[in-house]
């Protein structure tokens, strides 16, 4: 089936009224810190640094591109980590005459404006509404994002799979099993780890291993949450793909997710238009070795203290710092 029309930050379906490729297939090269991915633009002609975010669905910019291009900014501030709307108060968009992403241009283009980048370390996002009218592969093992004008084969049950078309928000996601439990999983670049999924299926699918603690996150919808991990017991399976004693992170937010480094291990082919995805790795089976909250000596179990990890950090516009997620990656 085709995928239903996804709204925009004004509610209309949002997308470039035209887009140039200066060649077929366009390759962008991506930039990997901290377990995320960055790309250059060009924003009305100037350069800034977005991230690429599968998890959200409508493009954004921060107030330091709305200030520079003459745009309105966006002055509502965070409350308790999170930005919320005052009474009466319109969200807050503006029209990009042109936004070039390596050799592809975009052209007229509604984006919201966020005081959520404000210090941040990127300007904006690169979203799943600028690169709908495109045939996108996601190869973040070469840090690369692939862009043409193409489509996928019908989906066939083990590497090209239809969009499970869940997730309230219209982002990407397909049906998952893990450990018996089929549920649908959205890709979320944004997420620097493997699984995450809602606490209330931990006593579903049988454990391996006991749940220790993970530590806690921060996401700009869902708040400040605590996060437990644990091995499956029974694979988690995914069309052809098989990932044997599949580490999961539960936390009390959301569905089931799937971070940056389970989408490193393929070359992952979205087709927007059409609502399939292809998977292409040379081995279906995934290993994943130890993970940092799991080595001895490190790891604690879900009753005891946490463990010390890296984090990340923002500044409100007050200038106050706090951590916005804790980097399993880096500790």
């Amino acid at each position: 089936p085709s995928p239903s029309p996804r709204p925009s930050a004004t509610g209309a379906r949002q997308r470039s009224e035209e887009i140039t490729l200066a060649a077929p297939r366009v390759t962008v090269p991506l930039t990997r810190e901290g377990g995320f991915y960055y790309a250059d633009v060009r924003v009305n002609g100037r350069p800034y640094r977005f991230t690429l975010e599968t998890g959200a669905w409508f493009m954004a910019g921060g107030n330091k591109v709305a200030r520079e291009l003459g745009f309105p900014v966006d002055t509502t501030q965070p409350v308790n980590g999170r930005v919320t709307m005052r009474a009466g108060m319109p969200m807050v968009t503006a029209r990009i005459d042109s936004l070039t992403l390596g050799g592809v241009t975009f052209r007229g283009l509604e984006t919201r404006v966020t005081s959520l980048f404000d210090r941040g370390e990127f300007d904006g996002i690169i979203s799943l509404a600028l690169l709908q009218d495109l045939l996108l592969t996601l190869d973040l093992g070469n840090a690369r994002l692939v862009l043409e004008r193409d489509s996928l084969p019908a989906a066939n049950g083990r590497d090209v799979l239809p969009f499970a078309g869940r997730d309230p928000a219209g982002r990407i996601d397909v049906m998952m099993n893990l450990g018996g439990e089929t549920q649908p999983a959205v890709f979320d670049t944004r997420y620097a780890d493997w699984i995450m999924t809602n606490e209330s299926l931990a006593a579903k699918p049988r454990l391996a291993t006991p749940l220790r603690t993970v530590g806690t996150a921060w996401g700009p919808s869902v708040g400040t949450f605590d996060m437990r991990g644990a091995r499956l017991e029974e694979a988690m399976t995914l069309g052809r793909y098989v990932l044997p004693r599949a580490p999961l992170v539960f936390r009390s937010r959301g569905s089931t997710i799937v971070g940056a480094r389970f989408l490193e291990q393929f070359a992952i082919t979205v087709d927007q238009r059409r609502g399939r995805v292809r998977f292409t790795r040379a081995d279906s089976v995934l290993r994943v070795p130890a993970l940092e909250w799991e080595t001895d000596g490190a790891a604690r179990t879900a009753a005891a203290p946490a463990r010390t990890f890296g984090f990340r950090m923002a500044a409100r516009p007050d200038g106050r710092l706090f951590i916005i997620m804790l980097d399993t990656a880096s500790a």
